[in-house]
């Protein structure tokens, strides 16, 4: 922000300001490197699971046969391997760091 300030001499610009120009500003489709950042910075486990948990439910009540596996989109032979390299490049992202 203080850099931004020496640039608008005679104005008074806030986060808020900024952050309102940014979304006003940016493009409609976010990209996927910034998802990505997004997702590693807010994903949470238990909201994850609890949608996987509906989205499952919902499957089966309309008479469908899938697995959780099936639900959260992956192959249940690299579930766990999938869910550790998330997790290493969510805790990169996390602390700043490029994966």
């Amino acid at each position: 922000m203080k850099d931004l300030q020496k640039h608008l001499k005679g104005s008074r610009v806030t986060k808020s300001d900024l952050v309102n120009f940014l979304v006003l500003f940016h493009s409609e489709r976010l990209a996927e490197k910034e998802i990505e950042q997004l997702k590693g910075q807010h994903f949470d486990e238990v909201r994850f699971a609890e949608w996987a948990i509906k989205e499952l439910k919902k499957a089966k009540a309309e008479g469908r046969n899938v697995s959780l596996a099936e639900v959260m989109g992956q192959d249940p032979e690299n579930q766990k391997e999938n869910w550790k390299a998330e997790n290493k490049e969510r805790a990169s992202i996390k602390k700043g760091l490029t994966p």
